[in-house]
């Protein structure tokens, strides 16, 4: 689906563009800016007064039904929403994430329209979470319980898209198959929607149980419908692609070392007003006129 040119951001490749002037228009409510002074009366025998003016809105985002919840979140707020403790045991954990979000709905107040005008992406804490917050977010939902579950990017990273995740994986080697191995609770699965040989869903096991005689695996899933709810889908179902298993005995104990080089973040507007932050190791960016370190601000 195509989102519209609202807010959008590459996760952990360390660039990003956004249009700041949208974004602090359309954020809980419309401000000034999302509106302009538009002449709607046809008399032209008299001079217009105010009465023949009216303000329309012109920033692109349709106006919030009246007594509506809040339509964005902040990262305390959501994070409210997680489990108080955990046990440090990945499957476990990821599981009580996914648990604590089923039936949170995305807003059906604060959404952009797709390039087509019909299609709809309504704004989700998961999305503003990665960085995209009007996003497709079935796979972000995934990743979102596998950040707060504690389970280490740098050892399970993330993709663009859902296939994207799925052959980062299975390039490094994580992606078991079905048919070798069942999932256990925490576990994730792929699923192949329209048999085109490329993963478009995700899900977090919930369980596997007989489900009338058809031992069936229960997944959490974002995006079911505009909501996080539970799926189920026989465990020889021919649409599933394969499963990460975190299984933390068989990954790495240690993480990455860290870069010697702090990073740093430069931004810059364009004469349109586009935001483009950049970031590069420290000392990398200079001012050519001052032959100097540029003014950033620290990652």
């Amino acid at each position: 689906m195509v989102t519209g040119g609202v807010s959008w951001q590459l996760h952990g490749i360390g660039t990003a563009m956004n249009d700041p002037g949208l974004e602090a228009s359309c954020g809980d409510t419309h401000s000034e800016k999302c509106y302009e002074k538009v002449l709607v009366c046809e008399d032209e025998t008299h001079s217009h007064t105010e009465e023949c003016y009216q303000q329309c809105l012109i920033c692109g985002m349709e106006e919030a039904p009246p007594g509506s919840d809040v339509l964005t979140e902040t990262q305390q707020q959501w994070e409210s929403t997680l489990p108080e403790t955990l046990s440090g045991v990945w499957r476990e954990d990821t599981a009580a994430v996914a648990r604590s979000q089923l039936g949170y709905t995305e807003s059906a107040a604060q959404f952009t329209a797709a390039e087509d005008g019909l299609e709809h992406c309504g704004y989700t804490r998961y999305g503003a979470w990665y960085g995209n917050p009007w996003g497709e977010w079935n796979t972000m939902f995934v990743y979102f319980c596998l950040h707060y579950g504690g389970v280490p990017e740098e050892i399970i990273p993330y993709g663009s898209g859902c296939w994207a995740w799925s052959l980062k994986l299975e390039e490094k080697g994580l992606l078991a198959k079905p048919g070798d191995v069942l999932p256990q609770q925490g576990d994730i699965l792929l699923y192949d929607d329209d048999l085109d040989g490329k993963a478009d869903r995700s899900g977090i096991v919930k369980e596997i149980a007989d489900e009338n005689g058809t031992e069936t695996i229960f997944t959490i899933e974002g995006n079911v419908n505009g909501q996080v709810a539970e799926c189920g889908r026989p465990a020889d179902d021919e649409h599933i692609i394969g499963y990460l298993l975190l299984e933390q005995e068989d990954l790495p104990e240690t993480l990455p070392e860290a870069e010697e080089d702090p990073q740093i973040r430069f931004t810059g507007f364009s004469e349109s007003g586009v935001a483009v932050i950049v970031s590069a190791p420290e000392g990398a960016l200079r001012c050519s006129s001052l032959d100097r370190p540029c003014c950033y601000t620290r990652r």
